[in-house]
């Protein structure tokens, strides 16, 4: 993963909601905009919720130790699970309050400047989501991804304020806390959606079978192998770690059984670019019946 472009974005998505926060408040209070307050206030959590993502990038580049033999990847997941929970909260505050607003029937006419303001904060949020989960994909990033989708959370509360600004301002209020609470159950599912994703990667899913094929294609034909009867791929924040299990003749030395297990590392690293810890057990074929299958001879490729 390229943490330099992943830090980046990071900083580039904190600076933009830092003034962006700053410019939703300002204008929130000059317009008399109570929609566009809670919009600003959302914008502030994102400034958070970036740098959560921020921290899990930086935890997530450190290299392997003795307690973490596959890398510190999962603190990016870590931070998305955290940012996830903070979408999510946001969602239900954001419903709850306009369910307040409906109950209790308190109704603003706005400024038209907190228009334009959210109009802006629309486009703008949009934009670094856009930004922001394009990079998050191509570096198979959890953090990043975590954090496009509070940004496209931002935006639909930017759309909420945008729709009771304008529906306070032409008296069609009800609009306004009716929006509200569609976009906050839509936020809610968002939050869940990048929860559950996360939650999966700590739980040591695998990223499913398009891996696992390529990997198998990537060893076909490989000399020495007769053939492969397990392989086992985990997320691991933005990389995967993988374990195989593949069957030689078993006339074959360690020495060259060693030897086949590093030509299929090789092979499998090139399999795909998030691919990061490759570990290759070396299996004898045709054991005598009964016997283990572990029993004879192993090579473990370096990993």
């Amino acid at each position: 993963m390229d943490y330099s472009r992943a830090e980046k974005c990071s900083l580039v998505g904190l600076s933009v909601n830092l003034a962006l926060a700053v410019f939703k408040l300002v204008i929130g209070i000059l317009a008399g905009s109570t929609a566009l307050l809670a919009d600003a206030g959302h914008t502030v959590s994102d400034v958070f919720a970036t740098w959560v993502s921020l921290v899990g990038i930086r935890f997530g580049q450190r290299p392997a130790d003795q307690q973490h033999p596959l890398g510190h990847g999962n603190a990016e997941a870590m931070a998305a699970l955290a940012v996830s929970a903070m979408i999510f909260l946001t969602g239900v505050g954001f419903a709850g309050m306009a369910i307040v607003i409906v109950v209790k029937r308190v109704y603003h006419r706005p400024d038209i400047l907190a228009l334009w303001a959210a109009a802006a904060s629309i486009i703008i949020k949009e934009a670094l989501y856009q930004y922001t989960i394009r990079i998050g994909r191509k570096l198979n990033s959890p953090a990043l991804v975590a954090a496009a989708t509070d940004h496209r959370a931002d935006a639909l509360s930017s759309v909420a304020a945008l729709i009771g600004v304008a529906a306070g301002r032409w008296g069609a209020n009800v609009l306004d806390p009716v929006v509200a609470i569609l976009i906050g159950a839509f936020i809610m599912h968002m939050g869940y959606d990048t929860l559950l994703r996360n939650a999966n990667i700590l739980m040591a899913a695998s990223p499913g079978p398009d891996v696992e094929l390529k990997i198998l294609r990537a060893l076909f034909g490989l000399e020495g192998i007769k053939g492969v009867h397990a392989v086992k791929v985990q997320q691991i924040g933005s990389y995967y770690a993988v374990v195989l299990d593949v069957t030689v003749d078993k006339t074959l030395t360690v020495d060259q059984g060693h030897l086949i297990a590093k030509d299929a590392k090789a092979r499998v690293l090139q399999a795909d670019p998030n691919i990061r810890e490759v570990t290759v057990h070396v299996d004898p074929d045709l054991l005598p019946e009964g016997e283990d299958d572990r029993a004879g001879q192993s090579s473990t490729g370096d990993g």
